[in-house]
């Protein structure tokens, strides 16, 4: 998958609305694709910058390698 750039992606930040990572565990189990909402990080913000939403993507959960909850 190519980033907004055209680079090749390594990894996706993205919100989605599970209590935890066992919740998630759960659902992308059951689930082949989940939708989140994809978060870039502000560029002009420098290395402590914000985040901004780019929108909806789809991510398959057959591919997905790990999951970690990332905190500022």
């Amino acid at each position: 998958m190519a980033s907004r750039a055209g680079a090749a992606v390594h990894q996706v930040l993205g919100e989605y609305p599970a209590k935890s990572l066992e919740e998630l565990m759960e659902i992308i189990s059951d689930c082949p694709f989940i939708m989140v909402e994809e978060i870039y990080k502000d560029a002009e913000a420098g290395r402590n910058g914000g985040y901004h939403g780019v929108g909806d993507l789809l991510i398959n959960t057959n591919i997905i390698g790990k999951v970690k909850v990332h905190k500022d």
